[in-house]
Formats: C-alpha cells, structure tokens, sequence
C-alpha cells in the first residue's frame, strides 16, 4: 500500500524498481504461505487525502 500526499504523486508512486523489490520480497517469502499449485500475484494500492483509491491488479508478472 502506498499513501502520498497528492494525486499528481501516486503516478510516481510506483515504478518498475520498487515493482521489482516486492517481487523479490514475495519471491524470498512465498515459500512459506504458497501451496504447491498457487501462484503469487501482486496487486497495488495507491492512497491520495482526498481521493478513490486506485488498485492495481497484478501490478507485476515476471
């Protein structure tokens, strides 16, 4: 989840670098919850004062 203080800033919010720090935060975890016929998918949300929340579905696919 990521909150930013205006709507201009959530498009900046999420780059394909911090996309690719929580794909190898799942990557290093998803062992531990993911059963063997699961597959992780990585959705975001972006929070603005003020505004909708905007949600990302499967933000990143490797």
């Amino acid at each position: 989840m990521k909150w930013r203080a205006t709507s201009a800033e959530l498009d900046l919010a999420i780059d394909e670098y911090r996309l690719r720090r929580v794909a190898a935060a799942v990557e290093a975890a998803a062992h531990r919850y993911l059963k063997d016929a699961d597959s992780p998918r990585i959705d975001v949300l972006l929070l603005a004062p003020g505004r909708w929340p905007r949600h990302i579905v499967n933000a990143w696919q490797p």
